[in-house]
């Protein structure tokens, strides 16, 4: 997954001029799971019994790149956003 955000930050002592930053991130992850149960009722004579008997397995990796910056500052009220 690929993301791309510019972002305020404030605006500055004119209060017309806005402050902003930057920030991508390429991210991919890969993620499994296993979730088994096995369960067993039997009796010995008057006594009843349930055992229970279970797996659970889990794998995740991930690999992130973030990157910050700073992005050119914007007039509110004239404003290019070329």
């Amino acid at each position: 997954m690929n993301y791309k955000s510019v972002y305020s930050y404030g605006l500055q002592a004119d209060n017309r001029t806005l402050t902003r930053y930057l920030i991508y991130s390429d991210e991919s992850s890969t993620s499994y799971s296993i979730d088994n149960q096995l369960q067993a009722d039997f009796e010995t004579g008057p006594f009843q019994h349930t055992v229970l008997a279970g797996l659970d397995y889990w794998h995740f990796s991930s690999d992130v790149e973030v990157g910050y910056g700073s992005a050119p500052d914007l007039d509110i009220f004239n404003s290019d956003r070329g």
